[in-house]
Formats: structure tokens, sequence, C-alpha cells
């Protein structure tokens, strides 16, 4: 299966890195991470970082996941992420306010069957 995220996240602070990575929960198992670094580091799947307070940052890792290609098992993938000792906002600025300078996002997860 193809799995696109699609997330936006502001930070309260600005110049810090937001950390977004996939994970998958197996029928009767736990959260697993997927499509991450190897390295001693976090293990993100994606990582970006806001300029300022005011701005909503985009982050969009994409993975082709063969676990239970055959359909045998359930499977459920989401994103977990977090900000760098700061406080984050999914959809939206650190403002949050009716101002039309500022706005609100959507996130979404996109899952689908890939044809061996």
């Amino acid at each position: 299966v193809l799995v696109i995220a699609d997330v936006n996240i502001g930070n309260a602070t600005a110049g810090y890195f937001t950390h977004v990575r996939l994970t998958r929960l197996v029928a009767g198992g736990s959260i697993v991470p997927i499509y991450i670094a190897d390295a001693h580091s976090v293990r993100s799947s994606a990582l970006s970082r806001n300029a300022n307070n005011q701005e909503i940052t985009n982050v969009g890792p994409t993975y082709l996941d063969t676990h239970g290609a055959d359909g045998s098992t359930v499977v459920t993938y989401s994103v977990q992420w977090r900000v760098e000792g700061q406080t984050g906002y999914l959809n939206r600025d650190s403002a949050d306010t009716a101002d039309t300078n500022y706005g609100r996002t959507a996130s979404s997860i996109t899952v689908m069957e890939v044809a061996q």
C-alpha cells in the first residue's frame, strides 16, 4: 500500500524543528514507526522548521509499505509529530486568530492499494 501523509503544523516559537513520522499498527500488535532514518538521531519520516510563529509548515512523507500487502492482516496507519522542546499546533499557527491574514489548514492520510 502507498501511504501519503499531508500534515500541517505551526510552532509556538520560531526556529524549532518539527519531527513527523509515519506509524503502522497491526491488529493485536503495537505501534511501529515506519519510513524512518536508520541513524542514531530522532528517527523522523520528515522534518521541517518554521521561520516564525505565525507560519504553518507542510510536511508530507510518502511511503510504499509492503507489510500486509497480501490483505491477510488489518493495518492502521497514523502520524506522530512533535515540536523540538516547544508547543506545536496541528492545522493552525500559534496566534489562532480570526484575522484574515492568518489561516487554518487541514491534514490527511491517504492509503491506497498498489497492484503488483
